[in-house]
């Protein structure tokens, strides 16, 4: 066990390493591939050994079912705002203002603020800004956020740090096409996404998001006896008014006593946000760039060079924030009821355009949903030409009035998406556009349903949708055959040798070879990954039918739940309910879906085929929990929670964090608290580990 124990605390200590080099210092050592391959060896040996698992071990970045999702967290240290100023007068008056300070300028990332807490070195809990005042307990989502490290270089015994959660242009991108694709309404912007991934209920959803963070301040820290604020005069003990000839941020023990722990790296105490940020930075964090300026002008320059860096960034920016460097001046200049009057924040101009709209034409999706496009002259928006933007629906379009021949305002949603923000004028005689009644390609019946803004073809066999159908189900997100890009889809289409996604697993090399530019070596490889994706796993198969509300997510949560494509065709609305995040909506469209005929005629032949629709990770033959909520508490005799739940889920139960009128079920151990006692006044039925065991044979 000593040899194990060893090999544990060495994979934890490269992976965190990897991390920090990874997200930190920008500068990997180890190969995507190098890294999962340790992580996989880290999580058989917990598995195996789980009384070797540790909070801050990596695997617990991956995530799963908020136990107790967003409780409220009330802030020691009370997290405020800046003022905002939007031109450079009155940055120069801030300046004046603080006359004879030294300032820092950095980046003001536009993501959302939240406190990370460590104890002991060990990051316990994380939490949101809230109303500063009070903010919602995240720390599970935060996990998997891979630049906050789980363990700081150093056992302090208290720290409390802030940063700002984002999500990098790249990740919304991503983000956005998988919406998209999957039928959903996209993300408006990368700081919205965000904040909606950080309240996940499940934090392995918030995962596949691919945060990051930027830690910009120490909230508080107790290196041993006495705890300290470190932005705000009123951080420091109300009752220890001696504190206030010590700068704000100082790191000590009790004064006249001796130096700090910390000062065996630092000769001083920390008496400047710089130096601040140095230490945080040697702790493990991701640190924002910083640069110290003398005066105005020196300021002027660095809000000019990060304005100029902006486009270039990968992540988004909406200014830069200007602070007072020592600590002690900020304790001189004070602060009024809102804001501190040692910051301020210069709020950049949104980058917006004027042009013509040209024309409004209407696609068609692979879901059937019929889509406004604005067609307009180009212009030169982040970096990039854009004459084209999605207008999303008719709601959209009758409330902005877009017309054709509209001088009209364009930008990019976090510098990446291209939308219209609204129309300045009208041209003469223009009439408001209105969507067509009819499919654009095929000519059906185009219908609003009326759980949606958007309307959609009702004929399945439409060759917009077939088209964009298979493009998706070829796709990385889906089952990711490489080679099979739009235009050998389109080809294949056209020449008559596919109709619909099957067909794919029908071609041969010859079939290929029809192809314009398709050469006998490009066919062969073809052929060969059309043949590999069969081994792919099912919710891979599932993203890739297409049906509307099962993304690459939502598909890995359904198979987790029923293990089997055809476990979830032959499930009830309400059994798809019991689904964390599944609504009724989306529950009735999915289990209408599976009652389809093409749909079930396309199964059939897929699984003909020999694709997988069965999870290897799961057998989910035996159902007899079906449609029962449980909720687990206190500490059972033989089973871990989590071998309980998974034996739940895999009998096709489900398993909540809290107890409601809903619950069937309450299993309970010994010290179970407050779960039990609010069963016993709702009159759920409680049971304990032996009968439990007995209801699983």
């Amino acid at each position: 066990m000593n040899d194990l124990n060893e090999r544990v605390i060495e994979l934890r200590k490269i992976l965190e390493r990897a991390n920090y080099l990874y997200y930190v210092k920008d500068n990997p050592e180890l190969e995507d591939s190098e890294y999962d391959s340790l992580l996989r060896e880290l999580g058989e040996i917990e598995r195996e050994h789980p009384e070797l698992i540790t909070p801050d071990s990596p695997t617990m970045r991956v995530g799963g079912l908020s136990d107790d999702t967003f409780k409220k967290i009330a802030h020691t240290v009370q997290m405020g705002s800046l003022r905002d100023v939007f031109d450079m007068s009155e940055v120069r008056k801030f300046v004046n203002d603080c006359a004879g300070s030294e300032f820092v300028v950095e980046r003001k990332i536009d993501g959302l603020s939240v406190s990370l807490e460590y104890e002991n070195g060990v990051f316990v809990r994380g939490s949101t800004r809230g109303d500063g005042f009070v903010g919602e307990d995240v720390t599970g989502n935060l996990r998997t956020i891979r630049a906050i490290p789980l363990r700081l270089s150093r056992e302090i015994p208290f720290l409390e740090v802030r940063g700002e959660v984002f999500m990098p242009k790249k990740s919304f991108a991503e983000l956005v096409n998988s919406q998209t694709e999957a039928g959903e309404t996209p993300a408006k912007n990368p700081r919205n996404a965000a904040a909606g991934s950080l309240r996940q209920k499940d934090s392995s959803v918030t995962a596949t998001r691919k945060l990051d963070i930027y830690v910009f301040n120490i909230q508080q820290i107790n290196t041993g006896i006495d705890s300290v604020g470190a932005n705000l005069v009123r951080q420091f003990p109300n009752n220890r008014p001696h504190y206030d000839e010590f700068p704000v941020g100082a790191v000590f023990d009790r004064p006249g006593d001796h130096r700090s722990p910390l000062q065996s790296q630092y000769d001083n105490d920390l008496v400047a946000h710089a130096q601040s940020l140095d230490f945080l930075k040697d702790l493990g964090f991701n640190t924002n760039p910083y640069k110290i300026c003398k005066n105005y002008e020196e300021i002027e320059a660095e809000i000019n060079k990060i304005g100029s860096e902006r486009q270039s960034l990968p992540f988004d920016i909406d200014g830069a924030v200007i602070k007072v460097n020592e600590f002690h001046k900020r304790i001189a200049l004070g602060e009024t009821s809102k804001f501190p009057k040692w910051a301020v924040a210069y709020k950049y101009p949104p980058e917006e355009r004027e042009t013509t709209l040209r024309d409004i034409e209407v696609g068609v999706g692979r879901t059937g949903a019929i889509t406004p496009v604005a067609l307009f002259d180009e212009v030169l928006l982040a970096g990039t030409s854009v004459s084209r933007a999605v207008l999303h629906n008719q709601e959209n379009v009758t409330e902005k009035d877009f017309r054709i021949g509209d001088r009209i305002i364009v930008r990019k949603a976090g510098d990446i998406i291209p939308e219209v923000i609204k129309s300045v004028s009208h041209a003469d005689n223009s009439k408001p556009f209105v969507m067509p009644d009819r499919c654009p390609v095929c000519g059906s019946p185009a219908v609003k349903f009326a759980d949606e803004a958007v309307i959609r073809c009702t004929n399945t066999s439409c060759p917009a949708q077939i088209a964009e159908r298979i493009i998706y189900f070829v796709s990385k997100t889906a089952m990711n055959i490489d080679g099979m890009g739009d235009a050998v889809v389109n080809a294949l289409l056209e020449k008559g040798l596919i109709k619909d996604i099957a067909d794919i697993y029908t071609l041969s090399e010859t079939d290929l070879m029809t192809l314009d530019k398709i050469k006998e070596k490009s066919a062969s490889n073809l052929i060969t990954a059309i043949q590999n994706s069969k081994e792919n796993p099912p919710e891979r198969l599932l993203c890739g039918l297409g049906i509307r509300g099962i993304g690459s997510a939502n598909a890995k949560l359904l198979i987790k739940h029923f293990g089997s494509i055809e476990r979830i065709m032959s499930a009830t609305a309400d059994e798809i309910t019991a689904v964390d995040g599944f609504g009724d909506i989306l529950a009735q469209n999915i289990a209408t879906s599976f009652k389809e005929e093409h749909m079930l005629k396309l199964i059939q032949r897929l699984k003909s085929y020999s694709l997988k629709l069965t999870s290897d990770k799961t057998d989910t033959t035996d159902t007899r929990f079906s449609g029962l909520t449980f909720v687990l508490t206190g500490t059972l005799p033989t089973y871990k929670r989590d071998e309980a739940k998974e034996i739940i889920e895999n009998l096709g139960g489900k398993v909540s964090g809290s107890v409601s009128k809903k619950t069937d079920y309450v299993l309970a151990g010994d010290d179970a608290g407050s779960k039990l006692t609010k069963a016993q006044t709702l009159g759920v039925k409680v049971i304990d580990e032996i009968t439990f065991k007995g209801m699983i044979g």
